[in-house]
């Protein structure tokens, strides 16, 4: 939500997530449920707060995480988490420790709002407003208006059976 947290439905009714319960922000971007069943938030200023059902655990500026201000959360196939923020770009998450790649890192923008992971294991990172970027795990080739993209806003990343790339942009197509 842009301001009351989390809302859970189990079958019967809502439960709300929010700061008096756990979260330590109200506007909630992104909700993601791990393979181990651990509800994952992406806050507007709180970082992101894992919640195992019982207590939560908070990844945020205090603890080395690059950006209070989360985006989108994805876990890759190999079960680690990547992470786009709204001022640091894109934080990778082994379990352990934190690395962050920026626009110095060849990034296109430190602002990353969508994450894919297309079956060669490329990372399609999708920004705010400067085209996208394609991570294969060593080097980013972007790509914006200037080289095909019909719009630099990516909001949406997904690959159909044949293995073509789809984008939804904020205008364009």
């Amino acid at each position: 939500t842009s301001g009351n947290g989390a809302g859970i439905y189990d079958g019967f009714k809502f439960q709300s997530i929010n700061v008096s319960n756990g979260l330590r922000n109200n506007v909630v971007q992104d909700v993601f449920e791990d393979n181990s069943g651990n509800l994952w938030f992406a806050t507007s200023g709180g970082g992101v707060c894992v919640y195992n059902g019982i207590s939560f655990k908070y990844f945020d500026k205090k603890n080395g995480f690059p950006d209070n201000s989360v985006w989108i959360i994805y876990q890759g196939k190999k079960n680690n988490f990547w992470f786009g923020t709204e001022n640091a770009g894109l934080c990778f998450y082994d379990g352990k420790k934190f690395k962050t790649y920026s626009k110095k890192d060849g990034l296109c923008s430190q602002n990353i709002r969508e994450i894919f992971e297309d079956k060669q294991g490329n990372l399609w990172l999708g920004s705010n407003s400067e085209g996208i970027s394609v991570f294969n795990g060593k080097t980013f080739k972007n790509y914006n208006t200037k080289n095909g993209l019909t719009f630099n806003g990516v909001l949406g990343i997904d690959e159909d059976n044949k293995g073509q790339i789809w984008l939804a942009t904020y205008s364009g197509g």
